[in-house]
């Protein structure tokens, strides 16, 4: 499914779709991360492979084979553990692409080998969150125990910054697509904010989650010291972990329900705990957003008495309220895939008033059902949604180069705020602009 990228944030689509209806699924993550040496996985390097159970997944990426040569020491991978989170947590089917291995601590290498699974991770249509867990590879090495002992902070977030920074880049150019980040181990909140705060320039299309969690199957070498509540399993970034809950949440209610307040599974506790205060901290104001350019906030994942260890917040990292909540941007992402799969079913035929019309008719009634069912606010569709598709979206220039525009706008978060989206389609392919977002 070849692409290119638009200079706007959205994605330019080259080629040609089947005809698509019904509803998008969502909640198909994509790991990056390394297999165990001398696996099946790793030899396959740079290869998405669908995986649909933890026992798919460990057969093939952490069985070793017989004939693998011994493998160098190295620090822990999370890849297993964010796969295995996942599949806990109720996700269903991902994909994993099994990055290069680098034997020794090149930065540049890395950085490398996470562009190349990035791009193969291009052509793989069905994936709309993109995790990827051994970004922590190296920097967990450096973690030292005790809730605030991170050594050098600031060397570790520049460390992860470019990596995540790639992340993000990657699901605007793509435009349909969200990730799922992880802070770097032993933070305090302040420092936690400003790892969120370096990657708000691509932050309506991804979230962070603060602190790491005390994994069952966690690495033992990486477990807390023992104080009396932490003696079992060691520390792992949660992304998987997160993204079986909103693969959770998609399946039961939808992409329209915050993925908050629901219970981590396979998860005993959380890397250290904090008060009211400290959690204030990841969650700015408005006007603390605007002033300092600050993220919407930081995603905290707290313990609870009786209630377990539950995901806190469901901001995104962007600086602009009109896209700060995660629920309401993967709405608008899953709607344009599922506009740029529908229209392109049209691309040949006539473009006039009755094609207008029939994509008028067939995209308004699909929102008409999201609207209905609480995926679009508003009292009334009109408050909700609107489609444009006429004389005014296609001038006569764009009806000879056989172009048809359709404007599509969607208040998932507060009626009557619309955010535009717009898909332009023929018979080389559809391209979709947007989101633009309500000043």
């Amino acid at each position: 499914m070849p692409r290119t990228a638009t200079l706007t944030p959205g994605v330019q689509w080259a080629g040609t779709f089947p005809e698509a209806s019904g509803e998008v699924r969502t909640g198909i993550p994509a790991f990056l991360g390394y297999a165990a040496p001398g696996s099946a996985a790793a030899d396959g390097a740079g290869v998405p492979r669908a995986v649909g159970s933890w026992a798919e997944f460990e057969a093939w990426a952490e069985r070793v084979l017989p004939d693998a040569p011994p493998a160098p020491a190295a620090p822990p991978r999370f890849l297993p553990h964010a796969v295995r989170g996942f599949f806990r947590n109720g996700g269903v089917r991902c994909f994993v692409v099994p990055l290069a291995g680098v034997e020794r601590d090149d930065p540049a290498a890395e950085a490398r080998a996470l562009a190349g699974a990035l791009t193969a991770l291009e052509e793989v249509g069905e994936v709309d969150l993109v995790c990827a867990p051994d970004v922590m590879h190296r920097v967990a090495a450096a973690r030292r125990p005790g809730p605030w002992a991170s050594g050098d902070s600031a060397a570790l977030l520049e460390r992860v910054r470019p990596l995540q920074q790639a992340l993000l880049a990657h699901c605007r150019r793509m435009g349909d697509r969200f990730a799922i980040l992880d802070a770097v181990p032993a933070l305090t909140p302040e420092e936690a904010l400003r790892q969120g705060k370096a990657l708000v320039d691509s932050g309506a299309w991804g979230a962070l989650y603060f602190p790491w969690v005390q994994a069952e199957d966690g690495p033992p070498e990486y477990a807390p010291p023992e104080d009396g509540a932490r003696a079992v399993g060691g520390l792992v970034p949660p992304c998987g972990h997160v993204a079986g809950v909103y693969a959770r949440v998609d399946a039961l209610t939808g992409v329209h329900r915050p993925p908050a307040n629901e219970p981590l599974e396979g998860v005993l506790d959380v890397e250290f705990a904090l008060s009211e205060a400290q959690s204030g901290v990841l969650f700015p104001s408005p006007e603390e957003q605007r002033r300092d350019g600050l993220p919407a906030g930081i995603n905290l994942l707290r313990a609870f008495s009786g209630r377990g260890i539950r995901v806190w917040g469901a901001r995104t990292l962007s600086p602009r309220q009109a896209d700060a909540q995660v629920a309401a941007r993967r709405v608008v992402l899953s709607v344009s895939r599922w506009l740029e799969q529908r229209l392109q079913a049209v691309a040949f035929e006539t473009n006039g008033p009755a094609l207008w019309a029939r994509i008028t008719r067939e995209v308004g009634g699909q929102l008409a059902r999201l609207h209905r069912g609480g995926v679009l606010r508003g009292a009334t569709p009109a408050e909700a949604f609107y489609v444009r598709c006429d004389a005014a979206t296609n001038p006569p220039e764009a009806r000879d180069a056989g172009v048809v525009t359709t404007e599509v706008g969607l208040a998932p978060a507060v009626p009557n705020e619309f955010i535009v989206v717009r898909v332009s389609h023929g018979a080389g392919g559809a391209t979709i602009t947007g989101p633009e977002l309500p000043g």
